[in-house]
């Protein structure tokens, strides 16, 4: 990882160690999996500047207080607190903080991502700052309540394949980490459409593995994991 301001590619990798190695230490209980997820927090709190996109920011806020959240049970005190402290100057208040110009606004989609990377963020400080989670939790969850609109009234979505699939899996994480945490989704999955949305996902996939290319789209169409998530949710095996 580059010392200095993050890369998207950055965060990317970030994004797929920190899940891989604290979710190996979560399955296995192997010290050495504990030991690399550790280093690579420690490496994403130390390092990491407001990259270039806030949309970018609230992706590294997750997976740096998931990783937290899993690896919580072996940190010290002073380790955690250490984490708290910094995904709430580097995350949580970076993300807030007003952008600077007009071509920086995130759309719709992006704003998913957003809220979810506020959402792991206060979660991680919860039990520290319970007043300013309970805010920022409060705003996140209308903010995911309205832009669900954009899935009514069949799961289809206007931006395009790609970026369905950027903010619906961001979304998913958003409402799984509000069902463990607090054992309700706050109404989210009964919003018209959101539940529909992994028929979208296979209808735009052609068998060529490629997609019907509109919008904010790349041709490439990887089948997404978020389907079987949501598949799970609305019963439908």
């Amino acid at each position: 990882m580059r010392v200095g301001r993050m890369q998207h590619s950055d965060v990317r990798e970030a994004l797929r160690r920190l899940f891989a190695l604290a979710y190996g230490w979560r399955l296995t209980g192997r010290p050495d999996y504990f030991d690399r997820a550790k280093q690579e927090l420690w490496m994403v709190l130390i390092v990491f500047s407001n990259p270039e996109q806030v949309e970018h920011l609230a992706e590294i806020t997750t997976a740096a207080s998931l990783a937290y959240d899993w690896l919580y049970v072996n940190l010290s005190t002073r380790e955690r607190d250490f984490a708290q402290k910094t995904i709430l100057q580097k995350g949580i208040e970076a993300a807030l903080a007003p952008r600077d110009s007009s071509w920086s606004v995130p759309t719709d989609y992006q704003k998913q991502v957003i809220n979810t990377g506020l959402v792991f963020g206060t979660l991680a400080i919860y039990e520290t700052q319970p007043d300013l989670a309970r805010s920022i939790l409060n705003r996140s969850i209308r903010s995911t309540r309205q832009l669900l609109s954009l899935y009514e009234p069949d799961g289809a979505y206007p931006y395009g394949y790609s970026a369905w699939s950027y903010a619906t899996s961001f979304t998913a994480l958003l409402i799984s980490a509000l069902q463990t945490g607090f054992k309700t989704d706050f109404g989210l999955l009964d919003q018209p459409g959101f539940l529909k949305t992994a028929s979208y996902g296979l209808h735009m996939r052609a068998p060529s593995g490629n997609c019907f290319n509109y919008g904010e789209t790349v041709l490439e169409a990887p089948l997404q994991p978020v389907q079987f998530w949501l598949a799970s949710q609305a019963d439908n095996q």
